[in-house]
């Protein structure tokens, strides 16, 4: 399984999680089959999104796209995000210490 991390600022994170939410369908299409959100601890609108994905073609497409570009824009993504591909994800449950 592979994943793709990316980070970037955003000026408000309420509105930026409903253009997010809205791009869904773009990222399915981009094969990605599951997303966390988190927002760092020290400012609220510092995003971090983390995709699992299972083509690494589509997601590539999908990462360069004029779409994805406009909507970053119009949810008020400032500046341009860092992009981080991630390969060979291994899961571990904290409780029990047992890789999934």
């Amino acid at each position: 399984m592979a994943a793709i991390l990316v980070n970037h600022v955003v000026e408000d994170y309420n509105s930026w999680l409903k253009f997010f939410e809205e791009h869904e369908p773009a990222r399915r299409e981009a094969s990605v089959q599951g997303t966390a959100v988190w927002q760092a601890a020290d400012n609220p609108n510092n995003v971090y999104v983390l995709m699992e994905y299972g083509d690494q073609a589509r997601i590539e497409r999908f990462a360069a796209s004029d779409d994805l570009k406009q909507t970053m824009q119009r949810a008020g993504v400032k500046g341009a995000p860092t992009i981080t591909y991630l390969g060979n994800v291994r899961w571990y449950q904290a409780m029990r210490g047992a890789a999934t």
